[in-house]
């Protein structure tokens, strides 16, 4: 049997009706504690989601809980077996499917009429910057700091997520603007970027607890497992291959050869009438070094066999730490811009540890962030 033309308007109206009332119902608690108008606002709102792991996969599922009608979520990993102990969209049945499109049919079963849109690709990728809010839960500071500067050029609401990895409790999770934080590693980095860019203010959800450091602090579990891992891995032992190498000219000895323990070094042949090792008084007019005692490599710095990071260096955990990296986010571009080859955008990193209360937590305390913006 055929429908007519005025038959298959009525079923659609029947139809619509009938999704509006579940909705209604499905929401109904939300309404009774915002109010009907509030509600309205939230399904007409578009949120674009940056990072869709750890922290972004809870933010997510909360705002589409919370009635928020539009989507835009972009991440170009897949899910693995690293991610199912604290990503609420890697389970079993969907290890090796795109995050963005696993949680985009997770929305789908919370509201059906939700509308969201997904990028399977890592920032930057090709997007219409037409949102009511942006979060920021992506792992790499070049990224972060260009979704930061775009949404404050055009104007939109963002909000960003500091790092959650080797942490153990949720309740030291703070809301704050950017330059207002402190002891988070990726924030120090974040500050003095944002800064230099003549950015004033940022709203941060960031943690007052110090990194713990791992069992297994220099295995790497996940190399590309994004939105939770911002803070560094301290190595575990020695100075194997940390010792910087001397220079090989003129009066200078030589550097050690495979060994933390000092090798005496040999006298340049040749060099200033020398005949004996570091013999102060035929040889370059006493002026070659002394050579340390007991140190892991003449040049080590002091009060340690191994290597200290500089200054403001990301809490000074890691080997040859950037002064303007977290290690585990990849180093800062200062002229970083859309052409930097989007394979290349700081994926190289140490994987910290996480476990689930962590980053849930800091996903729920951004979509609480958003809702009540949203709502104002």
């Amino acid at each position: 049997m055929t429908l007519t033309k005025s038959e298959k308007s009525s079923s659609r109206r029947i139809m619509n009706q009938m999704i509006y009332e579940q909705m209604r119902e499905r929401f109904s608690r939300t309404a009774m504690l915002v109010g009907a108008e509030s509600l309205k606002r939230l399904e007409g709102s578009k949120v674009a989601v940056f990072g869709i792991g750890g922290v972004g996969s809870f933010a997510v599922e909360a705002l589409a809980r919370s009635a928020v009608g539009r989507f835009l979520l972009v991440d170009g990993d897949v899910v693995t077996e690293s991610n199912i102990n604290r990503q609420i969209h890697s389970m079993s049945s969907t290890l090796g499917r795109p995050k963005a499109e696993v949680m985009k049919e997770r929305i789908a079963d919370i509201n059906p009429n939700a509308v969201v849109l997904t990028v399977n690709e890592y920032y930057p990728c090709d997007i219409e910057w037409d949102f009511d809010y942006v979060i920021d839960a992506v792992d790499t500071v070049s990224a972060k700091i260009d979704i930061v500067i775009n949404a404050k050029h055009k104007g939109i609401p963002v909000i960003s997520s500091m790092g959650a990895g080797n942490k153990l409790h949720p309740e030291m999770f703070r809301i704050a603007d950017i330059f207002e934080t402190r002891v988070c590693p990726l924030a120090r980095v974040m500050r003095r970027e944002l800064r230099a860019r003549g950015v004033k203010d940022l709203k941060v959800v960031y943690s007052e607890e110090s990194p713990v450091a791992p069992v297994d602090s220099c295995d790497s579990v996940d190399p590309f497992n994004p939105a939770d891992s911002c803070d560094s891995v301290a190595p575990v032992d020695s100075c194997d291959s940390v010792a910087p190498v001397a220079p090989v000219d003129s009066c200078d000895f030589v550097a050690p050869v495979d060994s933390c323990d000092f090798v005496a070094p040999v006298a340049p042949v040749d060099s200033c009438d020398s005949v004996g090792p570091f013999n102060p008084a035929d040889s370059c007019d006493s002026v070659a070094p002394v050579a340390p005692v007991d140190s892991c490599d003449f040049v080590a710095p002091v009060d340690s066999c191994d290597f200290v990071a500089p200054v403001d260096s990301c809490d000074s955990v890691g080997p040859f730490n950037p002064v303007d990296s977290c290690d585990s986010v990849g180093p800062v571009n200062s002229d970083y811009a859309h052409d930097v080859a989007k394979a290349d955008i700081g994926r190289i990193k140490r994987v910290p540890g996480s476990i689930a209360f962590v980053p849930s937590v800091a996903g729920l305390i951004i979509a609480g962030e958003v809702v009540r913006d949203l709502m104002g």
